[in-house]
């Protein structure tokens, strides 16, 4: 029995060990490198277009082991009316929409964007465009629905995208900001 309970507390702080290890390195990434580079959104950007087109092969296998994928379905079917997804990345919400749902789906990185593009969807209406979430030239009031999964820890001053959804957002409306990683609120 104790021979059990060494080898679990081994294997438990073997794992928090690593995790601590992993998030010591990440600071020092950010710290050492990412701090000092001198233009972060072309840094961020070019990550984006990198990842582009091995990114849905990639994660796959881990949305569909996970709950991610009911946890998409549910959050994507609280939306209604005019809707804007920001980040949508390859577009990996596509098929959660509710039929006859009117999309509007924007990203900064144009390659994300045409991985996007080949998925169909004929159940919906979604138009692409290239935007810059921070910066996002639609008019005030536009949408009845903000939709933004998995993209807020990526932009650069995330406070400034939160404030751009919110200006295009109707009032009284709802803005659906989830699975935030690091803290921007």
């Amino acid at each position: 029995m104790i021979g059990r309970f060494v080898g679990a507390s081994v294997a438990l702080f073997g794992v928090a060990a690593y995790g601590s290890y992993k998030i010591n390195e990440a600071k020092q990434f950010k710290e050492l490198y990412f701090d000092t580079l001198p233009d972060k959104r072309q840094y961020l950007l070019q990550q984006h277009q990198n990842a582009a087109y091995v990114y849905d092969p990639t994660f796959d296998s881990y949305e569909q082991t996970s709950k991610i994928q009911s946890y998409r379905k549910t959050i994507v079917g609280l939306c209604s009316g005019k809707i804007l997804e920001t980040g949508v990345g390859t577009s990996r919400n596509l098929k959660y929409y509710p039929q006859g749902s009117d999309v509007t789906a924007v990203d900064w990185s144009s390659n994300v964007l045409e991985v996007a593009l080949l998925k169909s969807a004929t159940n919906i209406n979604i138009s692409y465009r290239l935007e810059d979430v921070e910066n996002m030239s639609f008019k005030d009031n536009t949408f009845d629905t903000i939709l933004d999964t998995f993209g807020l820890e990526y932009y650069l001053n995330p406070e400034k995208a939160i404030s751009e959804m919110k200006r295009v957002c109707k009032p009284g409306r709802q803005d659906i900001i989830t699975y935030i990683w690091q803290k921007h609120l």
